[in-house]
């Protein structure tokens, strides 16, 4: 009697690529969890969700559509105690609020013109003193002034 030939399909073997990416990755997922564990133990993780979180209100707050009609591509409205906080500042500071516009282009408007567009968008009086900074997106600075909560330019 002869032995019959069996049908089984052949065994793949796996490639030498297969093993090194499955390696890399492992390595990947492990470098990530450290780095994550690290971040968390220094609370880097709270500050870059904190600092993200005013960034994401200081976009959205109350007169920032106006200011930004006014040429800033961008602008922001900022508690300068939770920024001090943030940073590592804490305390009482001597406005309550910064205000940033950043033009494009040569030109950008006054910091009084943003100051004023601000003060009668939110209803003609701000919280409580505060600074507008102006800045041209090719990073040469404009002004930066303060202002009284209702507006008037405060001399220094």
């Amino acid at each position: 009697m002869t032995a019959s030939p069996t049908n089984d399909p052949p065994k793949k073997k796996r490639s030498g690529c297969f093993t090194f990416f499955a390696f890399v990755g492992v390595g990947v997922i492990l470098v990530g969890a450290l780095a994550t564990f690290v971040a968390w133990r220094h609370g880097w993780l709270e500050k870059a969700w904190r600092g993200g979180k005013l960034a994401y209100e200081g976009i959205n707050a109350p007169g920032m559509k106006e200011v930004r009609a006014l040429g800033c591509a961008q602008a922001m409205k900022m508690n300068a105690d939770e920024v001090g906080q943030l940073i590592g500042k804490e305390g009482e500071h001597e406005v309550k609020d910064v205000v940033v516009c950043v033009a494009q282009g040569d030109t950008a408007p006054s910091c009084n013109d943003v100051a004023e567009t601000y003060v009668k968008a939110i209803g003609g009086s701000a919280e409580g003193p505060f600074v507008v900074t102006v800045r041209r997106d090719s990073d040469k600075k404009h002004c930066t002034e303060r202002y009284s909560s209702d507006g008037t330019h405060q001399w220094e």
